[in-house]
């Protein structure tokens, strides 16, 4: 039994699913850096979960798309703790992960050093956190399989993007630099950066401006999705000093990413309603609310 002759007749959507491509990125529009997975809609999810339980034949091959998670469980992980070694195989650290995501618990287990060795409990040992033993891709893919079988909740809309924004902070707005736009959703947008230096001057200034250009969003929006050019690189960099929003530093949600340890990055999340003298919280929620009405189109 092949997937593609099932997957004839079926929405692209269930067919990604049987097909086991479930971190996928989708793009809105070839020319501009704007992007969904299928597990960030819960109108998606709970019509794949509906399709899975009334036909057996899909679910089978869904289940067949689950045998990564057994190949986690045959790679096995010896940790030194308190004088004892312990056993433990790779999905453990996911499921660790996972509850972690839930209730915070087995956050020191997780990020703090360990002695790890891959090979057995002799050794030899490396010092490192187990949360550093995740890849991205996989995690993703196990977190798509606990929110289909109702482990995780669904997950509220967002739309992926890159791209370069320049923020000015400080005494007077002197300081400058360059992060990165990571995600758009209905409360806010996500930024990041790999500079560890940031976040002390951010917590010692005032108000901190953020330079977004929406003119393509609000042409990507009013030609139905789509641009005529290829905007990837400079969809939101502008050089116009008045494009920005304000934002008081201490509305800044400011955190870690998981894999801090290996990349450095830092998390920033601004809310729209803490966004000052901008355009930017109608032009960008009007992206999401529209994007909604598309997958309504997709169920």
């Amino acid at each position: 039994m092949k997937n593609s002759n099932v997957a004839q007749g079926l929405s692209w959507p269930l067919a990604e699913v049987i097909s086991g491509k479930w971190d996928q990125h989708y793009e809105l529009d070839k020319n501009a850096p704007l992007y969904f997975k299928l597990l960030d809609n819960s109108k998606i999810i709970k019509k794949i979960q509906h399709n899975l339980k009334s036909d057996e034949e899909l679910l089978h091959l869904y289940k067949y798309q689950l045998n990564f998670t057994h190949e986690l469980e045959k790679l096995n992980v010896w940790v030194k703790s308190e004088g004892n070694i312990i056993k433990m195989n790779v999905l453990d650290i996911y499921a660790s992960f996972l509850k972690f995501m839930k209730d915070k618990s087995f956050e020191d287990q997780l990020f703090n050093s360990n002695e790890v060795s891959f090979i057995g409990a002799l050794g030899p040992f490396k010092h490192m956190a187990l949360v550093d033993c995740l890849n991205e891709n996989v995690l993703n893919k196990y977190l798509f399989t606990q929110i289909i079988s109702n482990k995780l909740p669904t997950r509220r809309l967002r739309i992926y993007t890159s791209g370069d924004i320049k923020i000015e902070h400080g005494n007077d707005y002197g300081k400058k630099d360059i992060i990165q736009i990571k995600q758009i959703t209905d409360s806010g947008i996500l930024f990041s950066t790999h500079n560890d230096l940031l976040l002390n001057s951010l917590d010692k200034s005032d108000l901190v401006k953020f330079f977004i250009d929406t003119r393509l969003m609000k042409d990507f929006l009013e030609n139905n999705f789509c641009l005529a050019k290829n905007r990837k690189d400079d969809f939101f960099l502008t050089d116009d000093d008045l494009r920005y929003f304000f934002i008081d530093q201490t509305n800044i949600v400011k955190s870690l990413s998981y894999q801090s340890s290996k990349t450095n990055e830092i998390f920033l999340f601004c809310r729209y309603q803490h966004m000052l003298e901008s355009d930017v919280p109608s032009v960008f929620y009007e992206l999401i609310q529209k994007v909604g009405e598309y997958f309504k189109s997709l169920t």
